[in-house]
């Protein structure tokens, strides 16, 4: 959806939508031209920011159920999933990772290429 059907979409109906069908509601009335100019970004922004936090938690949801018992979601930062797993169990959690985000992002993506997820492996989490 483009940001042209987005906005249109938002004026007609009062909300946007993910690619889930979730919906997020939004005021375009207000006469103040601040507050609607930031409505307006917020719903152009809501399908595709939406729909990467849908993928997202798609993803976790594949993962909570095929990750082996001693390898941990530990958390979640904006796009990025943080595992903890001893390292006899690294490669088939990297490998489990992978396919979940894939996945997931298949779910929701009919049509876009996918690139394969990039996992990095080290002793703590590092913020870049």
């Amino acid at each position: 959806m483009s940001h042209y059907q987005a906005t249109r979409e938002v004026t007609k109906n009062g909300y946007a939508t993910t690619l889930a069908g979730r919906k997020r509601f939004f005021d375009l009335a207000s006469t103040d031209k601040a507050q609607r100019a930031t409505a307006e970004r917020a719903a152009k922004n809501h399908p595709i920011q939406g729909t990467n936090a849908d993928i997202l938690k798609r993803a976790l949801a594949l993962l909570y159920t095929a990750l082996p018992q001693r390898v941990h979601l530990l958390l979640c930062v904006h796009d990025e999933i943080v595992l903890e797993c001893p390292e006899d169990l690294l490669a088939e959690a990297e490998r489990i990772l992978k396919e979940a985000m894939v996945q997931a992002c298949r779910d929701y993506l009919k049509v876009v290429a996918i690139p394969e997820p990039e996992v990095v492996v080290g002793r703590a989490w590092i913020k870049k």
